[in-house]
């Protein structure tokens, strides 16, 4: 069952990314792009989080037949580089296309303006990703260092 929901959510995740690359500057259909990328991702967490609640609670209270139980720092760990692989990915995918309605705008104010918007909240969002790494990390070594 977890295959198939991972299908569905990637299908709904690409379809998502389609429609916000072609939506340029019609903010119903970047909205709409919005929404349904959030549903998927909230399905997918809510699938993912309760197969793995599941399994370690199974693990703690040593249940039969529960293997695999790994640590929860371990999960959250590949969960976060799986997330900045897609990051990465959705980043230069934003900058690159903001680049190409830049150089094409052929003197259009407003594709400019757009392209230049693009490349701008893709930036951000690469830094604001990186900038909660970096803050996550530092609370922790003060908190948690022994």
């Amino acid at each position: 069952m977890k295959g198939v929901v991972v299908g569905l959510t990637v299908a709904v995740i690409i379809i998502a990314g389609i429609i916000y690359l072609f939506s340029g500057a019609n903010v119903e259909l970047a909205e709409k792009a919005k929404k349904t990328l959030i549903g998927a991702s909230l399905g997918f967490a809510v699938v993912l989080g309760a197969d793995i609640l599941i399994s370690q609670v199974g693990c703690a209270l040593g249940w039969k037949g529960a293997t695999n139980c790994p640590e929860a720092k371990n999960i959250i760990t590949r969960a976060i580089k799986f997330l900045f692989s897609i990051l990465g990915a959705i980043g230069m995918i934003g900058i690159i296309t903001g680049a190409i309605v830049y150089m094409t705008s052929a003197g259009n104010e407003q594709q400019s303006r757009n392209g230049r918007k693009m490349i701008i909240y893709s930036i951000i969002g690469i830094i604001i990703a990186l900038s909660a790494v970096v803050i996550v990390r530092q609370v922790e070594k003060i908190f948690l260092s022994s």
